[in-house]
């Protein structure tokens, strides 16, 4: 008897490509989300929040608010951050 799981996953492949082109991303170069600056900056979620604050205080980073596919292909929302072009030293 043959397996019914290869037709499922064919659809979880095809919702997941949907769920891609629907997805609402940041364009360009270096957006960053809070976890992969607090994993690169090796600090914690407290201090991250802290010096995100003070940049846009300052106006030195962007924020994008999006949605991207959770593992399950669930649209989720996500915020992306990059510092503002001129204010990389």
């Amino acid at each position: 008897m043959a397996s019914s799981n290869k037709p499922k996953e064919d659809w979880i492949e095809l919702y997941q490509d949907i769920q891609v082109k629907n997805a609402n991303m940041p364009r360009g170069h270096g957006w960053k989300t809070f976890m992969e600056l607090k994993e690169e900056l090796n600090i914690g979620q407290v201090k991250l929040r802290g010096v995100i604050k003070d940049l846009q205080e300052e106006g030195k980073v962007e924020v994008y608010e999006g949605s991207y596919p959770d593992i399950t292909g669930q649209l989720k929302r996500k915020v992306w951050y990059r510092i503002k072009p001129g204010h990389v030293k």
